[in-house]
């Protein structure tokens, strides 16, 4: 046989042992095959949250049913959950490639209703639903949340049926929690989606099992992390926070003391503007001491509590001015400064707040600034007193002047007792330190004329203006400080309109309290007792005349109309009044340029001749 001949028995061999070996391939009865199982996450809301399919897990299965019987069990069942969520979750039908129709080849069934045999609950909370051989209600509704899986082991679960030889299969489905009726925190949700497919109507071929999450995000208001923007360390003197949202001038008395003398309200907040307290606070003060009451001290560190923080700033003793440092871990607040001021005065300075005097009392007629060895200004309501050189005039009586925190400084009043004057010297009670002497007046004279005086003598539009009223006795000199009725016949007449009048001018007010007048108060100082008016300019230039009449509060004599002007200055009219003296200079300097010339020329003439 030749070597030809050999290589085409061979290969003849070869094709018919391809051949058989093809045949064997094919099974002798169709099987499920080619079944898949894919998962995604999901995320939900907090309680009540909106949960959808826009965030649900999703569940696809597909495959090939070899047999009308052959047929495939989803199912999902509860694994574990951080927090302390307690969520109702629900599986649906989301879409299919497979037909659904009376003859349902995708079915809903009720969630563990089933006794029949092939149903199997297992330990770790899977419930695998029934196979083809079970009963099967075709017109439940697909779509339909067909059960939960839950903390207690519950499931929900769909069949797929192969409805015909050779059918494929491909099924998603949604997980998703109840929007309605789940409690929930932040935290993650994970459940078990599995598989199960069946050959015929009692042959179990396999199962595929797959892990997916449902994560709750915490909301934004509940986060722990601290905002520097939102958070805030607030400084008030006392023993309680002032409420307001900016640090106060502190200044508290250097004695030691168990009893806050000034408190900083820290209050930890997440960038939605929610109190939270998971970190701890340091402060530190380089006089006195800070801390909560509990731990005190130059240096501490404590434990934040939910909400505000109030921190106690005390005295022990040591007098300056204290650096206050408050931060935490991620936070440092702006440095706090406190006074500690020392008891004893060793300089003090008086100022002269009304010139002439009544009879009787006169509230805040000096005021004076008493400090310490430090620099730092005094407080406290008995540090120092008024003294009189003439106690015939003004009254000794060694009262204690009132200190005005608003303004860190003493205000003394005095006692008029007669006419005349007097030097009245503010210090301690024992004189060791005390105040340069101010001399005062005492008027009980009669007020025999009226006055009236605006504050300056021209005013841009709309300006603010002070009108003050008072009078004056026989010999011209302002009288003490009194209510005069009908000080004025009929009230105060005007030749224009004042806009946003604290008094309103025109009136026919005839009685004035007349007293001295403080600008950090009144808006104008006045050492003098006038009654004051605050206008606003009228918003056209021009001239203002304000004019009333004595009333019979005063002599015969002195009923005479007084009249007080201003002037408006208009924009337009200073603007063309400065062009106008522009145009004068330049006339001016061209007078004088020409003037120059002429001159040069005539010296040249002269030098050539």
């Amino acid at each position: 046989m030749s070597t030809k001949t050999n290589f085409k028995r061979i290969a003849l061999v070869a094709v018919a042992a391809l051949g058989l070996g093809v045949l064997s391939s094919v099974p002798s009865q169709a099987v499920t095959s080619n079944m898949s199982l894919t998962v995604t996450n999901g995320t939900a809301g907090l309680t009540n949250a909106r949960t959808d399919s826009s965030n649900a897990a999703t569940i696809r299965v597909s495959g090939l049913f070899g047999l009308t019987a052959d047929s495939a069990i989803v199912s999902v069942a509860f694994k574990s959950v951080t927090g302390t969520t307690s969520a109702v979750v629900g599986i649906r039908l989301a879409d299919t490639n497979t037909p659904t129709a009376n003859s349902t080849l995708i079915d809903t069934i009720a969630a563990n209703t089933s006794t029949a045999a092939g149903a199997a609950t297992q330990a770790a909370g899977f419930v695998y639903g029934v196979n083809n051989s079970q009963s099967i209600t075709d017109s439940q509704a697909v779509n339909s949340i067909t059960g939960s899986a839950t903390a207690a082991g519950g499931a929900g679960y769909f069949r797929i049926r192969g409805g015909a030889t050779n059918t494929f299969a491909d099924a998603t489905w949604y997980v998703q929690m109840d929007s309605a009726a789940s409690t929930r925190t932040a935290g993650t949700w994970t459940g078990i989606a599995t598989v199960t497919w069946f050959s015929g109507s009692t042959f179990i071929e396999n199962t595929i099992s797959k892990e997916f999450t449902i994560t709750i995000a915490a909301a934004a208001s509940a986060s722990t992390a601290v905002s520097a923007a939102q958070s805030t360390a607030v400084l008030s003197q006392g023993t309680a926070d002032a409420g307001s949202s900016v640090d106060s001038s502190v200044s508290i008395p250097a004695t030691a003391s168990s009893t806050a003398g000034a408190v900083v309200l820290v209050t930890l907040r997440n960038a939605s503007g929610v109190a939270v307290a998971l970190e701890s606070i340091t402060a530190t003060t380089t006089l006195g001491t800070i801390g909560n009451g509990t731990v005190q001290g130059r240096s501490v560190t404590m434990a934040a509590s939910a909400g505000a923080n109030t921190l106690q700033i005390r005295a022990d003793g040591s007098a300056g001015t204290a650096t206050i440092s408050i931060s935490t871990p991620t936070v440092t607040f702006t440095t706090k400064t406190v006074v500690f001021y020392a008891t004893t005065p060793t300089s003090g300075v008086a100022t002269k707040r009304a010139n002439t005097l009544a009879i009787g009392s006169n509230a805040g007629a000096i005021t004076a600034v008493f400090k310490d060895a430090n620099g730092n200004v005094i407080g406290g309501n008995t540090s120092v007193y008024a003294f009189s050189d003439a106690l015939t005039v003004v009254s000794d009586t060694s009262t204690a002047c009132t200190y005005d925190s608003a303004n860190s400084r003493h205000t003394c009043s005095l006692t008029g007792l007669s006419s005349g004057t007097a030097n009245v010297t503010i210090g301690t009670v024992s004189k060791s330190v005390v105040s340069a002497a101010v001399a005062v007046t005492v008027s009980a004279a009669a007020p025999a004329t009226l006055k009236m005086a605006w504050n300056k003598a021209s005013y841009a539009p709309g300006e603010k203006a002070y009108l003050s009223v008072w009078a004056v006795d026989s010999a011209g000199k302002a009288v003490g400080s009194r209510t005069i009725p009908n000080l004025t016949a009929s009230g105060i007449s005007t030749t224009a309109g004042f806009s946003g009048t604290g008094q309103p001018i025109p009136n026919s007010t005839t009685s004035f309290a007349l007293a001295p007048k403080i600008a950090d108060t009144d808006g104008l100082d006045s050492l003098e007792p006038v009654f004051l008016y605050t206008v606003y300019m009228p918003s056209a230039g021009g001239t203002v005349s304000v004019s009333a009449t004595g009333g019979t509060s005063l002599p015969t004599a002195g009923q005479t109309t007084v009249t007080a002007t201003a002037t408006v200055t208009d924009s337009g009219a200073a603007a063309l009044a400065a062009v106008t003296a522009l145009a004068t200079t330049v006339a001016s300097l061209k007078t004088l340029i020409t003037t120059l010339t002429n001159l040069v020329l005539k010296i040249q003439k002269k030098v050539k001749a």
